[in-house]
């Protein structure tokens, strides 16, 4: 899949090495997406409780898979 720049989306399987950067883009996205819909108490309530420890335990049960773009995390599904 490339992006609309042209350059590659690149899919591989988690690592926890992963962990830091997919909860930063979380968080980003609850903050700068799921408040206009959700409200900032409701959210920072969802950022005290997604943390790395959360996405980790989250990982060990679940198929995750990241999507990279150049050397930077994209996407996590």
């Amino acid at each position: 899949m490339k992006l609309a720049n042209g350059t590659a989306v690149i899919v591989k399987p988690y690592q926890d090495e992963d962990a830091e950067e997919i909860v930063s883009l979380i968080i980003r996205n609850f903050r700068e997406i799921n408040v206009k819909d959700y409200g900032e108490k409701e959210i920072e309530t969802l950022v005290a409780t997604h943390d790395e420890k959360w996405f980790k335990s989250l990982a060990e049960y679940a198929n995750v898979y990241v999507f990279w773009n150049e050397d930077k995390i994209v996407g996590v599904g």
